[in-house]
């Protein structure tokens, strides 16, 4: 069962995603939206809120046993669903799997695009003895909703 504790070594991220990171990071891996869904588990689902309270998508990480992976999603709300938008999602493997040490990450996978209508991801990253950080957010209309992992903790 994963779990979550404080992950000091990852910067902060920004309305666009995480800044930076702390350690050697390995070259990124583009992903593209399809539509489609993780396989395996929901492990933790966060909804994107803005300041003004309006839920602009929602964060899904999902955990496959079978296969060592986790998978990370992040989808429209009714309020932007079919509207082209910035939306982005961003899972990182750590090194290690001390929960409180992810620097250096191994493995990186991002999916930021400015024009997105439905979905970013689904992007994967083989996990299986490692803990994970992820990011994920919607800019609409103005606002910024997003979910930083590295401000609660790491997954592992």
């Amino acid at each position: 069962m994963l779990t979550r504790t404080k992950a000091a070594t990852i910067a902060c991220c920004t309305a666009f995603g995480m800044i930076g990171l702390l350690g050697t990071v390995a070259p990124a891996a583009y992903a593209t939206s399809s539509g489609s869904n993780c396989v395996g588990t929901l492990v933790e689902e966060h909804d994107l809120k803005a300041p003004s309270g309006k839920v602009l998508g929602y964060l899904n990480l999902y955990w496959d046993g079978s296969t060592g992976e986790n998978c990370l999603t992040v989808t429209s709300s009714s309020i932007d669903w079919g509207i082209p938008k910035r939306m982005y999602a961003d899972l990182y493997e750590c090194a290690t799997d001390i929960p409180t040490k992810c620097a250096p990450v191994i493995v990186q996978r991002i999916d930021n695009q400015p024009n997105y209508r439905y979905q970013a991801g689904p992007i994967s990253v083989p996990a299986a003895g490692h803990c994970i950080l992820f990011v994920g957010g919607v800019n609409f209309g103005g606002e910024v909703a997003y979910y930083n992992g590295a401000e609660v903790g790491s997954h592992c």
